[in-house]
């Protein structure tokens, strides 16, 4: 089993390619020094009304080691999990890759 955190963002079009994707794809490599990091995907919504983030992980320990960390607070403006919170659409997932 593996834990899959998501964030849906809900941003206009001009901003998703230009502020978002951009930051995720240089913030990704990043999170390879997190032992436990499975992967990161960026899902835009056909109709490119809200963006999908999401990332893989080994287990909750493993997430809750990123999002304690001085790195998420890079990735994030300086800001931690807890004042991100309030603004985040965040829902937490178990699940298995099956192919």
């Amino acid at each position: 089993m593996m834990f899959i955190a998501t964030n849906r963002l809900e941003l206009p079009v001009e901003q998703q390619q230009k502020m978002m994707i951009e930051a995720f794809r240089k913030s990704v490599p990043a999170l390879h020094q997190f032992e436990g990091f499975q992967s990161f995907e960026i899902l835009v919504s056909e109709d490119r009304s809200h963006m999908l983030a999401i990332s893989h992980w080994a287990n909750r320990a493993a997430y809750d080691a990123y999002i304690k960390s001085d790195t998420f607070r890079k990735h994030h403006g300086g800001s931690s999990s807890e004042e991100m919170q309030p603004h985040a659409n965040i829902t937490y997932y178990s699940g298995e890759l099956l192919s």
